[in-house]
Formats: C-alpha cells, structure tokens, sequence
C-alpha cells in the first residue's frame, strides 16, 4: 500500500472556506485504476495556522506512479 500526503497551513479564522473549497473541488481520481481513497484531516492549530494534512491511498507504488502528474 502507498499512502501520498500533502500539508496545508491555513490562516486561523479561513478554516470555514477551507472546507468548502476542500468540499466542492472537482477530483478524477474516482476514476483512476487503482485509487482506493482520498481524506482530509485538520490538524493543530497554532498562533498563525491551522494545520491539514490530505493522503490518497494507492495499492501499490505501480498503480501510483501510473497517475498522470504523479
């Protein structure tokens, strides 16, 4: 199994649109052979961020590294 994760600092009081960005952003990766799962997670938050971290979640480093712009 691969996990691919990303970090986001937000600026405290913009979490909100954060959200809804994070909500209403269009993915394909439904539709990419071998994608099993995409999550969001909010982390701590401190004097000036709030952070979120986002993972995909892959079979493989095969079915991974297949993924255009990978």
């Amino acid at each position: 199994m691969v996990v691919a994760m990303n970090r986001c600092r937000i600026h405290p009081g913009r979490e909100t649109a954060f959200d809804a960005i994070w909500q209403g952003r269009k993915s394909h990766l439904d539709s990419v052979p071998g994608f099993v799962g995409f999550h969001l997670l909010r982390g701590p938050a401190q004097d000036n961020h709030v952070l979120y971290c986002s993972h995909s979640v892959w079979p493989n480093r095969a079915a991974f590294d297949a993924v255009p712009g990978a």
